[in-house]
């Protein structure tokens, strides 16, 4: 057989193949190698030691939401001169906006602004929201010294410790 013949013995094989003919790679006459493109791809290492890293990072980034609660109250007091703690539902939800723009910044560079991991932020924020105040009854002097006297003064009178606190609304355990 020549060139040409072969060709056109492969080009009516390829043809008559049907649906699946791409996955099948034809080598000379009567030779065919099957490539199974539908099966699973193997793990690669990075996938692996993403998954075990998702737990820690999950952490990492509910951790940030807290803190980056506590930074919001602190710019909203030091640059706004806020002195009480949020006491309608628009103020926290306000609050929790800046504070969960804040995480969200903080994560960007640490690989931390997936879906899960702001999830995982909005959880924190949320948590420290309605339950930040009893970190001030536990522990009121390093807010002393982060804000002022008076501000955890009205936190300690407007509140009450073991609560969480929704807007006007307080459930004490």
């Amino acid at each position: 057989m020549n060139q040409k013949q072969e060709f056109a013995a492969r080009v009516a094989r390829i043809n008559a193949g049907g649906l699946h003919t791409r996955h099948t790679l034809f080598v000379g006459m009567e030779e065919t190698f099957v490539l199974h493109g539908d099966l699973p791809r193997p793990k690669r290492r990075s996938d692996i030691e993403a998954e075990e890293g998702d737990a820690l990072s999950m952490l990492i980034a509910f951790t940030f939401g807290i803190v980056a609660l506590v930074l919001a109250r602190y710019l909203m007091f030091q640059v706004l001169g806020v002195t009480q703690s949020p006491a309608t539902a628009t103020d926290m939800v306000i609050e929790g906006v800046l504070a969960l723009a804040l995480a969200y910044i903080v994560c960007l560079p640490l690989n931390a602004s997936r879906g899960v991991h702001v999830i995982a932020q909005a959880t924190g924020v949320a948590l420290a929201t309605v339950a930040l105040h009893n970190l001030v009854h536990l522990a009121p002097d390093p807010f002393v010294y982060a804000f002022s006297p008076d501000w955890v003064a009205g936190v300690l009178r407007e509140t009450a410790p073991a609560s969480l606190r929704f807007g006007a609304q307080t459930l004490t355990f």
